[in-house]
């Protein structure tokens, strides 16, 4: 949850809280104050789904907040309390061409933004895979050289 969302919600929310993505916790370590605090949280997320989004949509379709690029459309979301993850959503409730292109825009350049990181950074690690067996191969051939340049100079030093 964004920190401007926390700060205008209703109820305080506990720092440390978290959202159970499933993960298994068990009994003995759950308490009383987690299971509150998950209360608390899916409160929260119901309340910025069910009115701070659709309340962002409506001031987005009503024009009040026009975002022109991908940067505007960011500074609108988070100032509304708002995650980008909500792209999706917001795309699908609203009614005007405008901001559903810009969001749907905005989805396909996050993606493509996406497979584009993984690719490079795939190029980095095999350029450092190359990298490491050609300095390994570089030092094999540097004490071969070595091996044959001592053994041939010690070979004349002792034939005379």
């Amino acid at each position: 949850m964004r920190p401007e969302f926390i700060c205008s919600y209703e109820r305080p929310l506990k720092a440390d809280a978290r959202k159970d993505l499933g993960y298994h916790v068990s009994k003995d370590t759950k308490s009383k104050d987690d299971e509150n605090d998950q209360v608390d949280l899916n409160e929260a997320t119901r309340y910025l789904r069910s009115t701070v989004i659709p309340n962002l949509v409506s001031m987005l379709d009503s024009l009040l907040i026009m975002p022109v690029d991908s940067e505007s459309l960011e500074l609108t979301f988070h100032s509304q309390g708002v995650n980008m993850r909500y792209l999706g959503m917001v795309t699908s409730l609203s009614v005007v061409p405008h901001v559903r292109d810009l969001c749907i825009t905005e989805m396909l350049a996050r993606a493509c933004k996406n497979i584009l990181n993984k690719q490079v950074a795939g190029m980095i690690l095999e350029h450092q895979r190359r990298f490491q067996e050609n300095e390994e191969k570089r030092e094999q051939l540097k004490k071969q050289w070595n091996n044959r340049h001592y053994n041939t100079s010690n070979a004349n030093l002792n034939n005379t």
